[in-house]
């Protein structure tokens, strides 16, 4: 089967998803979308479609959900279900979604600020059964469902960022980053290439480094998971959250 393909040199940007059909983004988002079947329609407008419109406005989307609570702003990244798995445990704690995997983002006066993006929240079926949560198939063959969680509508400015892992032997279960391993993590969070921002597909190396760095400012820790059923992950990260950020604000 061909892979996609995709046209991001004129002013509407097309796009061709093998199994999904093919879409068009105008420059101020607009999006039109082509299924090649009626059950992949949602997959397509709020998969390619929507986060190609998010790129051609400017965002940058980083590989991360955006939560909030109060007025602040987290990050979250690591594997998908690892990611949903703490979604379900940080909606439990006060903690409000911003938007679910990628998370649309843009600098404000040096300050990074999460957008709020209407897509479903997608989490494994498995997942939501053990967190006690409801919710609906996205399309046939899929084991993912759309839940229903707490959301915030209006932009955030981001004061943290998470990453969660499996947790091997002799690991602590919480690790506050800091230096270069800070750094590095924050080099690796957004996304480039045809989900880049437009006119930055190929961004300059200095601008690049110097997103790094900002980014790398912000408070940064790993959560590790004690297996995949580590229902206890979320709460470190909640306390963490609460000793690091509220405490300082």
């Amino acid at each position: 089967m061909p892979g996609p393909a995709l046209d991001r040199e004129s002013a509407t940007w097309t796009g061709s998803f093998p199994d999904l059909g093919t879409v068009e983004v105008t420059a101020d988002g607009e999006i039109s979308c082509r299924p090649d079947r009626a059950d992949g329609a949602a997959a397509l407008r709020h998969g390619w479609a929507g986060l190609l419109s998010w790129a051609h406005r400017g965002f940058a989307l980083a590989n991360s959900a955006s939560l909030s609570r109060g007025d602040r702003g987290l990050l979250v990244t690591g594997e998908p279900d690892d990611v949903a798995a703490t979604l379900l445990g940080l909606s439990r704690q006060r903690f409000l979604v911003v938007s679910d995997r990628p998370a649309p983002t843009r600098w404000v006066d040096g300050t990074l600020v999460a957008h709020p993006r209407q897509a479903p929240i997608l989490v494994p079926r498995r997942r939501a059964e053990q967190a006690g949560v409801a919710g609906t198939p996205v399309r046939a063959g899929s084991t993912a469902i759309a839940v229903d969680l707490p959301r915030r509508l209006e932009p955030v400015q981001v004061a943290a960022i998470a990453h969660v892992v499996r947790q091997r032997p002799d690991e602590e279960a919480l690790d506050e980053l800091a230096g270069a391993r800070r750094f590095e993590r924050a080099a690796t969070l957004m996304l480039r290439g045809a989900l880049a921002p437009a006119a930055t597909a190929d961004p300059d190396p200095g601008a690049v480094f110097d997103e790094h760095l900002r980014l790398a400012a912000l408070p940064s820790v790993v959560i590790r998971m004690e297996g995949r059923d580590d229902a206890q992950a979320a709460d470190r990260l909640a306390d963490w959250w609460q000793s690091t950020v509220e405490r300082a604000t």
